[in-house]
């Protein structure tokens, strides 16, 4: 089982994030929250390599 996490955001954040969510053509806000995560972890160099493509991220953990 990973690692749950919960968050509280500011008033008026939550259309935002749906409206984020729906650009980032994902269904579920977990999912767009993990992949928040997940590009933070590599851009930090502590979740696999970016390749010279920004999109492109090879996961090594």
């Amino acid at each position: 089982m990973g690692y749950r996490v919960f968050s509280t955001v500011p008033d008026g954040w939550e259309d935002l994030i749906e409206e984020a969510k729906k650009i980032e053509g994902w269904k579920e806000v977990s999912d767009y929250i993990r992949e928040l995560i997940k590009k933070d972890l590599v851009s930090k160099g502590l979740l696999g390599v970016r390749n010279n493509n920004d999109s492109e991220v090879e996961v090594t953990a």
